[in-house]
């Protein structure tokens, strides 16, 4: 693969040091398309004064032929700012509907959107019968009377069939686009992701849960001078998969069986044992209280009701025997020898190499050893997490539908249960920094250990490179330095339904993944959501270190290089750590 020169045209950062007017911003792309057609006028005019001149030649042939010298020259430099002009256009658009869409204002990305791409010919629209048209009926109340209206007046307001068709409509649209592999206008991710905010407060407000005010209701936070907070902006999505998982987990049990818990095995390479550990799953789970509102209507009444029976079936757990070995200095010692993985490109690489079946996931972590001048050496490690294998919920493998649904709603799942089971047992120790890398799902799983108090207390936790993930309900501490890619084009980082919380030390590098193409001829082209994809962007990012706008990529890198102290020198072993759970069939 390779990126198109203007690759770098079409890459925003955004962090906690990230303050836009994106009123300015979108009126700066305004002017800047108008001058698109000032500088294509005089082109034409310069042409049309060529012509005209050129008809005179014979009378004045030395003064004409300096003429149209001129002429020629000024039809260059015209020709040449009105290209520079449609770059710096398409630039700026890009950024606009990049930050509009972090403010989580779905009718005001819409304006801006066909504002600065009038020619998007695809379905999406925040109207009538759209997934949005829901929260336009708060604007019709006068005053503070919203307050008192119960949810299904405003349900009523809706009448059902507009609902369905707006749900059918959304998911569909996505469906297309994700399957057609180009989207065609590099804003499918931001589109995805207000449709899911949307799709999750319709649900939550057709279901009686914690009383939660719906998000999009919420305020906003912004700064002191106005400008958004990326990130900061609440969203209903994760109390809508916590229901959904509970979906999940009971389906799972029907079709599945009964879990014991997810194993964790390891073959200790130079030995003929495979250790493993069986970890219990938690009894609390599916044990989430949701009940249906008798007017919520067709959204969320037949759906919480039956997820609440399903749920009854997984609340009782067959008693599980925690059985870790004390083995993390025979796995540290004898792992196999593999290429230190310097660059974060090189890191990402490693994640399509690991292992699937239906039977079970893996997850591979490295050991790096570095020794010093002095003879001492230093000890790092690199959490390896790969993303969705099995589109099922609750069989065998634990890489499945319901860890993803699991994650997103901020549940510990089997996965992230497997991954801290494998660290144990890997010897990692707590003054030793650690990593983690993963892509879509194995992106939510490494955002969610980061942010896990039990890891973060135990473990020395350094850095985090996620791409392609739906991560934004995970914010690490100020500590932890996460780097999060997000393809514009890929739909997945956008079913969280909320922007990334960029705070504190995270930081998010939105690009357009249409502009990386294949190298050799035939070679078939990437799907958004490809792994090759974001390597190549990665790529790029750390070859472009030295640019201005992505000086803070440049530091989060050589924040991982100092904390994990790799050099040409270091030792690295891989270990891998097969999962599985126990008692259901694949």
């Amino acid at each position: 693969m390779s990126t198109d020169p203007n690759f770098g045209d079409r890459v925003v950062i955004t962090s906690s040091s990230t303050r836009v007017d994106t009123d300015r911003l979108v009126g700066a792309a305004v002017r800047v398309s108008d001058g698109i057609g000032d500088a294509q006028w005089v082109m034409e005019l310069v042409t049309d004064a060529r012509s005209q001149c050129a008809t005179h030649a014979r009378l004045v042939p030395v003064e004409t032929a300096q003429a149209l010298d001129a002429l020629d020259l000024a039809r260059s430099v015209a020709a040449s700012l009105a290209s520079r002009l449609v770059s710096l256009a398409d630039a700026l658009t890009f950024s606009a509907l990049v930050y509009c869409a972090a403010e989580g204002d779905a009718t005001r990305f819409e304006a801006v959107w066909r504002q600065l791409r009038p020619d998007a010919s695809t379905w999406w629209d925040t109207g009538i019968m759209s997934v949005h048209s829901r929260a336009g009926a708060w604007s019709t109340l006068p005053g503070n009377s919203e307050d008192a209206v119960p949810a299904f007046v405003l349900n009523a307001m809706n009448p059902p069939l507009m609902r369905e068709v707006g749900l059918i409509s959304a998911v569909a649209g996505h469906a297309v686009d994700f399957l057609g592999g180009d989207p065609g206008d590099g804003t499918e991710m931001m589109r995805t992701q207000l449709d899911m905010d949307a799709l999750a407060s319709r649900l939550v407000e057709a279901t009686i849960t914690a009383g939660v005010e719906p998000a999009w209701r919420q305020p906003s936070r912004a700064s002191a001078n106005g400008s958004p907070w990326w990130g900061q902006r609440a969203s209903d999505l994760r109390q809508a998969a916590v229901l959904a998982s509970i979906w999940g987990l009971g389906a799972g049990r029907v079709m599945k069986g009964q879990t014991r818990g997810v194993s964790v095995s390891a073959r200790v390479p130079g030995d003929a044992r495979t250790v493993t550990s069986q970890v219990p799953s938690d009894p609390d789970e599916g044990g989430l209280a949701v009940f249906a509102s008798p007017f919520a209507g067709g959204v969320g009444a037949l759906p919480s009701a039956v997820a609440s029976g399903l749920a009854s079936l997984s609340v009782s757990q067959d008693p599980a025997v925690h059985a870790s070995a004390s083995i993390g200095a025979s796995m540290g010692a004898a792992g196999s020898v593999t290429s230190t993985p310097r660059s974060p490109a090189a890191l990402l690489g490693r994640i399509r190499d690991l292992a699937s079946t239906p039977d079970h996931g893996q997850v591979e972590i490295l050991r790096h050893d570095t020794g010093a001048d002095d003879g001492s050496a230093r000890t790092s490690w690199s959490v390896v997490i790969r993303g969705t294998q099995r589109w099922t919920a609750g069989g065998a493998n634990p890489q499945d539908l319901l860890t993803n649904i699991e994650g997103v709603a901020g549940e510990d799942s089997d996965q992230t249960r497997a991954v801290r089971e494998a660290m144990d047992m890997a010897g990692i120790g707590a003054d030793e920094p650690v990593e983690f890398t993963g892509h879509s799902q194995g992106g939510i799983i490494a955002a969610q250990l980061a942010t896990d108090s039990e890891v973060t207390s135990r473990y020395t936790v350094a850095s985090v490179l996620t791409a392609g993930g739906p991560t934004g309900g995970s914010a690490p501490g100020p500590d932890v330095h996460m780097l999060n890619l997000e393809n514009t084009r890929d739909p997945v980082p956008g079913l969280d339904g909320m922007p990334n919380s960029d705070l504190d030390a995270s930081l998010t590098v939105s690009f357009d993944g249409g502009l990386v193409t294949a190298v050799a001829d035939g070679q078939p082209p990437a799907t958004p959501h490809d792994l090759g994809l974001y390597q190549e962007a990665m790529q790029w990012l750390e070859a472009h270190h030295n640019d201005l706008a992505t000086d803070e990529v440049t530091e989060w890198i050589h924040h991982r290089d100092e904390a994990l102290g790799l050099t040409d020198t270091t030792r690295t072993t891989a270990l891998h750590f097969d999962t599985r759970r126990e008692g259901v069939i694949p």
